[in-house]
């Protein structure tokens, strides 16, 4: 006996301890609450919801009619058939509802039975479907970033699990006491982003409106600040629906305009224009014969225009979107000119935005390039960019000349409430001179304004852009589908939006950008023109078979006007000059075109004066002068 407690004692003491107290004290993992996601004016994107599983050990159940009876009502089995389940003694453990909503089981989880197993599990919910989904991506059943953003900021939503010891007594069952370790969780950190959810709501309305009518195979947009780099909305249609782990097409998880990369057709004439400038090889108005519509580049190399033009000035190239024309002027310049000013836009490198996958594109390096490369290029062939790369380089013309780093991920709050600034507002480079910039926008208003990008007009605002329709590549071949795209930026005399939209393989009612993806930058930027304004409307105009009436005029005008812009409801009496002072320009032709006033603007920023003052006299005629000042 003396021995055997020797060995007890003092030679296995720290085995049979530790075997005990494995018995007796288990460690149990307390489940860190994942960070949620937020839009930029704080609107929560995800949520996570606590589920419950429950299981049973039929060796233990005590109540097994009443047990049954609360599970049948969860699940879309019969008392009968769970009560046979729960009583197949030959097993321990025994899995009978998943993931229950906590609102949904409180009576089973008030009910107190030995055999009874409560497995708490927090799931993560996305409140708008399919909303940003791309862009936020998804966590799997592990609780774990899987896709999107949840996978790549995975390490600051996640956060630290904690655990509690948890004693046990002679019969098994578990037992906590106060006395007992434990180590609280520490929770995931807050994602906001830069994103704005009515932008991004109107974005993917409008991108989807389109894809149905004119049967695309999908589409994608990037709506951003040009001021600031930051993005205010990005859609990849088709979407998906996170909520639904068991229904996700793989070709819905990634986010198109960040990581795929296309041939850009006209809408990358910006280089070539702005090539063209900066070396002073032509002037806006110098006429180039544009050879009827054909011209042979090659032996082999046939290059031709959507219509036959005989003398175009630049300007008219643009507007007009001819490859001849443009061919033929970037011939003047050195093929490292136009290599270079594509370089400057961004074009052939990462834009460094904070998101998995980001594409490069493609720029050969100008060792690589054959005869007919740059004016292939020239022309946005034997190159391939994305959608962000594209609004970037639109945003460098709307703000004067400098490209900007994207804004995605605006803060970090972390557990203390604090908010850490991620993407800072930086700028990249300057691309061109203030004097090229200048003379661009002004071409590319002529294509909105009288060119192919006419679909995107609004009247009374001045708005910016270019059309581009490219032939897809298709094993080693052109075909005839298309990329069809335009981008845009607005007002083009005081920019606060750009917009680049891309329409993969249009199938009816046309497939160029100016007759696709031109409307729908019409359809978004008069939509956002309504966003955080009171009381305004927007009413579509029936169609009417005749003309109005005298006295209907002015009224059909008004309506006609609020079809493309929206119109603010007024207090103000209809025959006095309302009070615009302080508004942006945007917010003053709102108001004055309430009235029936239509403005001359002098300068820009915000109205500092006006002409009649507020509370005059007017009517329809009333001249209008209205001065801003930044």
């Amino acid at each position: 006996i003396a021995i055997q407690l020797f060995r007890i004692q003092i030679l296995d003491r720290y085995r049979l301890k530790n075997k005990i107290t494995q018995q007796f004290v288990n460690k149990k993992p307390i489940k860190a609450m994942r960070g949620n996601f937020y839009d930029r004016n704080g609107r929560q994107l995800t949520q996570n919801v606590m589920h419950y599983s429950f299981a049973v050990n039929p060796n233990k159940v005590e109540n097994p009619q009443q047990l049954s009876s609360l599970l049948a009502q969860l699940t879309a089995k019969t008392k009968r058939e769970i009560l046979k389940k729960i009583s197949d003694k030959g097993k321990s453990f025994i899995y009978v509802a998943r993931n229950i909503p906590k609102q949904d089981c409180e009576i089973l989880l008030n009910f107190q039975d030995d055999g009874l197993i409560k497995e708490p599990n927090i799931r993560r919910y996305y409140p708008y479907g399919e909303i940003a989904a791309p862009l936020i991506g998804l966590v799997g059943t592990d609780n774990k970033g899987k896709t999107g953003e949840e996978y790549y900021l995975d390490h600051e939503l996640a956060g630290q699990d904690g655990w509690m010891v948890v004693g046990a007594d002679g019969l098994g069952k578990a037992r906590m006491r106060g006395d007992f370790p434990r180590e609280e969780p520490t929770n995931g950190k807050d994602i906001f982003l830069s994103i704005e959810l009515d932008m991004q709501i109107i974005l993917e309305q409008e991108l989807k409106n389109a894809i149905a009518k004119h049967e695309a195979n999908g589409a994608m947009g990037i709506l951003l600040d040009p001021n600031s780099g930051e993005i205010l909305a990005i859609a990849s249609l088709p979407s998906f629906n996170p909520n639904r782990l068991d229904q996700l097409p793989d070709n819905s998880l990634v986010l198109s305009p960040v990581s795929s990369a296309f041939e850009p057709g006209s809408t990358f004439k910006i280089v070539s224009a702005t090539a063209a400038l900066e070396k002073a090889i032509i002037q806006p108005d110098e006429k180039i014969y544009c050879e009827n519509g054909s011209y042979k580049l090659t032996s082999t190399v046939t290059v031709t225009d959507w219509k036959p033009f005989k003398f175009l000035s630049f300007r008219e190239i643009i507007q007009e979107s001819s490859n001849i024309g443009v061919i033929k002027v970037i011939s003047r310049l050195e093929p490292m000119d136009l290599y270079m000013a594509a370089r400057a836009y961004g074009f052939g490198e990462r834009t460094g935005v904070n998101y998995q996958g980001e594409s490069d594109g493609l720029l050969k390096n100008i060792s690589e390039w054959s005869g007919v490369t740059q004016s292939e290029v020239s022309i946005g062939y034997e190159v391939s960019v994305t959608g962000l790369q594209l609004a970037l380089a639109y945003g460098a013309i709307a703000n004067g000349g400098y490209l900007m780093e994207p804004v995605l991920v605006r803060y970090i709050r972390d557990q203390e409430d604090r908010f850490l600034k991620v993407d800072n507002v930086d700028v990249v480079r300057k691309v061109a001179s203030s004097q090229s910039i200048e003379t661009l926008t002004g071409m590319l208003e002529d294509v909105v304004s009288q060119g192919t990008g006419h679909a995107a007009n609004i009247p009374l605002l001045r708005v910016a852009g270019k059309s581009g329709t490219a032939k897809k590549l298709v094993n080693g071949q052109y075909v005839s589908r298309y990329i069809a795209s335009f981008v845009s930026f607005f007002p083009s005399d005081d920019p606060a939006y750009v917009l680049a939209v891309i329409v993969d393989n249009p199938r009816r009612g046309g497939y160029t950008g100016g007759m696709v993806a031109a409307p729908v930058c019409q359809n978004v930027f008069s939509r956002i023109y309504n966003l955080d304004q009171d009381n305004i409307i927007l009413e579509p105009v029936p169609e009417s078979p005749r003309a109005p009436e005298p006295e209907q005029k002015i009224m059909m005008a008004a309506n006609l006007l609020s079809s493309i812009i929206p119109v603010a409801k007024s207090q103000i009496e209809t025959n006095r000059m309302p009070d615009v002072r302080g508004l942006s320009k945007i917010k003053a032709l709102q108001a004055l075109s309430t009235v029936g006033v239509t403005p001359r603007w002098v300068g820009s920023g915000r109205v500092v004066r006006q002409v009649p003052a507020p509370n005059e006299s007017i009517h329809s005629r009333t001249n209008c002068m209205v001065y801003l000042s930044e």
